[in-house]
């Protein structure tokens, strides 16, 4: 497995590199895992901030980089004292269009981040900006964790899912990235919040039906729930609360617009306020 953890040597970083350790030893599927530590900056910004004259800049772009380099070395060094291979990469630009441009030329099978950056409070309104620039630009599979994350296990999972045609591929690679890590039970959540977003009963029957058919290609336990609730969040708390769940799968993407500008606030706190590890597809 090929793990990608952008870092910017915050405490959430930290806790991102810890978990793709975690997954390396947990991977019953791979032999070989590598881990990319990946950081981007801008030092154009450092230049406008500091004011600094043409004649100081040359000098303190080789030292931010030197100081940036030596900081990802370390990382690196901690990576591999559990035997895991690691390489490490320094570019400079905006994270969202550097990590397009890596994964582009390089097959990442996840990306690891934290909930926040550098400076950021976890508890303030808004998901981290890069985090939240990555989920929603980047189209690949970005697992998100909180400073608070423990110990990973994903043998019970949960797909949150609007019952969307174009989500079924995702619960399909959900399923196929959590049988590496010894799953047993995945739990379809589909929550009401709404009855602009609501289905006929008869036409969500139907349609479940066509994501249970995806599940039982794979040997293990499910259970179908449909719950009414405020928001995204507080339907997935409440399984939460009855079942222990150590990861919950979200498709990131509605082809409706407007439902889409709904979905994505409700993703964003889910993103923000989850207990456990969230995989975003």
């Amino acid at each position: 497995m090929k793990i990608l953890v952008p870092t910017d040597f915050s405490i959430y970083s930290e806790k991102a590199i810890e978990t793709a350790i975690q997954l390396c030893a947990n991977n019953v599927a791979t032999i070989q895992n590598t881990i990319h530590l990946f950081h981007s900056f801008e030092a154009s910004d450092y230049h406008k901030q500091l004011d600094l004259g043409s004649g100081f800049w040359h000098e303190f772009e080789n030292r931010l980089y030197s100081a940036l380099d030596n900081q990802l070395i370390k990382q690196k060094q901690l990576v591999e004292k559990y035997g895991i291979k690691c390489e490490i990469h320094l570019q400079s630009g905006k994270l969202q269009n550097t990590i397009k441009k890596f994964t582009e030329k390089y097959p990442i099978d996840l990306i690891v981040m934290g909930s926040h950056g550098n400076s950021a409070n976890e508890n303030s309104l808004f998901l981290g900006s890069n985090t939240q620039k990555v989920v929603r630009e980047l189209g690949e599979k970005v697992l998100v964790v909180k400073k608070d994350n423990t110990s990973i296990s994903f043998k019970n999972a949960v797909f949150v899912t609007g019952l969307e045609y174009s989500s079924q591929a995702d619960l399909n690679a959900y399923l196929e990235f959590l049988l590496e890590f010894n799953l047993e039970k995945i739990h379809l959540l589909t929550i009401d919040y709404g009855s602009f977003f609501s289905q006929p009963s008869i036409l969500i029957n139907e349609t479940t039906k066509d994501f249970e058919s995806i599940i039982k290609k794979y040997p293990i336990d499910y259970e179908v729930h449909f719950l009414p609730a405020k928001s995204v969040k507080n339907g997935v708390d409440a399984l939460l609360t009855e079942h222990q769940i150590g990861i919950i799968g979200v498709s990131t993407i509605s082809r409706n617009p407007i439902k889409s500008f709904f979905y994505s606030s409700n993703i964003d706190k889910l993103i923000r306020e989850s207990r456990v590890p969230l995989l975003c597809l």
